[in-house]
C-alpha cells in the first residue's frame, strides 16, 4: 500500500504505507490512496482539501470534511455517498454502484448517478 500526503504550508509529498503512520493527521490537506484495494477509509482530517481514493474497493466513504474541494472516488463499489460539503469544486464518482440523487450548490439540478 502506498499513501501520498501533503501538509498545510508544505509542498512536499510524503509516501507512507499505512494511515496509522501519518503524523500530525489534523494538518493533512492532501491524501492520495489511489489503487490500494482499500475497503474502508479512516476518519478524514478536518483540514483535508483533496482526496484521491479512486480504484479501490470502497463501498462507503467516511464523513467528508467541510474543507474538501476535490474528490476522486471513481471505480470503487460505492452504493451511497455521504453529504457533499459546500466547499466541493470537483467531484468524480463514475463507475460505482450509485443510484442516488445528488444535490450540491454547484449543480443546477439534481442528477442521478448510476
Amino acid at each position: 500500500m502506498v499513501i501520498k500526503i501533503k501538509y498545510q504550508n508544505d509542498h512536499t509529498e510524503y509516501y507512507l504505507n499505512s494511515f496509522d503512520k501519518i503524523k500530525n493527521y489534523d494538518n493533512v490537506v492532501y491524501i492520495n490512496c489511489y489503487e490500494n484495494k482499500l475497503t474502508v477509509l479512516p476518519k478524514l482530517p478536518n483540514s483535508l482539501e483533496t482526496l484521491y481514493c479512486n480504484y479501490n474497493q470502497l463501498s462507503v466513504l467516511p464523513k467528508l470534511p467541510n474543507s474538501l474541494q476535490i474528490l476522486y472516488s471513481n471505480n470503487n463499489k460505492l452504493s451511497v455517498l455521504p453529504e457533499l460539503p459546500n466547499s466541493l469544486k470537483y467531484f468524480n464518482c463514475y463507475n460505482n454502484n450509485l443510484i442516488k440523487k445528488i444535490k450540491h450548490k454547484y449543480l443546477n439540478t439534481m442528477i442521478y448517478l448510476v
